[in-house]
């Protein structure tokens, strides 16, 4: 059975920290996590592939999404970055 990749955008923020520890818990798919600067945070998640993520450059972000079955956006604002659904 393949695990199915889900990306976090966002995940060094509180919403996204919250969603990707959710997410490590149920341990049921493999994860990666996105963060526009190094998350600050010493506790960040071993459960997931940590990656740097531009949602506003097309390229880095459907880098980010390549191989993902899912992508939650926690990034903020969300108001901006919308439905990429042209670059996935």
């Amino acid at each position: 059975m393949t695990t199915s990749m889900i990306g976090v955008l966002g995940a060094s923020g509180a919403v996204g920290g919250a969603a990707l520890a959710g997410l490590c818990a149920e341990g049921r798919h493999a994860l990666r996590a996105g963060y526009r600067s190094r998350p600050l945070r010493s506790d960040k998640t071993s459960c997931a592939d940590w990656q740097p993520v531009d949602v506003d450059d097309e390229t880095s972000l459907a880098r980010f999404c390549d191989g993902c079955e899912v992508v939650l956006n926690a990034a903020g604002p969300s108001c901006p970055v919308l439905d990429r659904k042209s670059v996935v």
